[in-house]
C-alpha cells in the first residue's frame, strides 16, 4: 500500500468532502467532511481472518 490519493470535491448530492483512492488503480470512494476514516496498522482493533473482511462495508471484529 502506498500513499493515498486524496482530492477535495463534492458527491452527487453536492455534499462537500474528499475522494479517496484507498487501493491504487481502483475507483475512489467519497468521504463526506462529516465522516471519518480510521486505520488499524498493527491489528489491535480488527483482524483479517473473517470472510469478506476486505469487502465493503469493511466489518470490524472485536478482539479479546
Amino acid at each position: 500500500m502506498g500513499p493515498l490519493k486524496i482530492q477535495k470535491g463534492t458527491d452527487k448530492r453536492n455534499q462537500s468532502g474528499y475522494w479517496v483512492e484507498f487501493i491504487a488503480g481502483q475507483e475512489p470512494v467519497f468521504v463526506a467532511e462529516t465522516h471519518w476514516v480510521g486505520f488499524d496498522f498493527d491489528g489491535t482493533i480488527s483482524s483479517n481472518d473473517n470472510k469478506g473482511h476486505f469487502e465493503p462495508p469493511y466489518p470490524l471484529r472485536r478482539r479479546g
